[in-house]
């Protein structure tokens, strides 16, 4: 029993040492800068997915998560090309076979890699939106 009550008052140290280190802002790593965006596909937002900016020279790559056509994020001010990929649910169990639903890709396959979609994004601070429109 009294190794028990040792790990959890470890436990409980450890959290209250780490916790201010992590810290609760919605900063990004120094130098970068908010951006906040939108994904459509064919003019309806994307359920499910993720925006992908691969810094120019591939020196840096951010993903951000889109939920209800929606992504933000903390990017460098540089030039990055765009890479979307999203589903129209995320995997799923199902409740009566135990088995899990693959989710179904809706994003063409054109836009999955960076160096093939040919979208394009220039983020400073000036620039801090992004909206991203896909055709079918």
């Amino acid at each position: 029993m009294p190794m028990r009550h040792l790990n959890t008052t470890a436990v409980l140290l450890l959290t209250a040492l780490v916790l201010p280190l992590v810290g609760c802002g919605k900063g990004g790593p120094e130098g970068t800068i908010p951006v906040s965006g939108t994904v459509t596909l064919a003019g309806k937002p994307l359920p499910n997915g993720a925006v992908h900016f691969v810094q120019d020279g591939g020196a840096r790559t951010v993903m951000a998560k889109v939920a209800a056509g929606r992504f933000s994020t903390h990017l460098w001010p540089a030039a990055y090309a765009v890479a979307v990929t999203g589903d129209a649910h995320p995997e799923l169990l199902d409740e009566n076979t135990g088995k899990l639903i693959p989710p179904q890709r809706i994003v063409p396959e054109k836009y999955m890699a960076a160096s093939k979609s040919g979208i394009t994004a220039t983020i400073d601070s000036a620039h801090r939106t992004v909206a991203l429109d896909l055709a079918p």
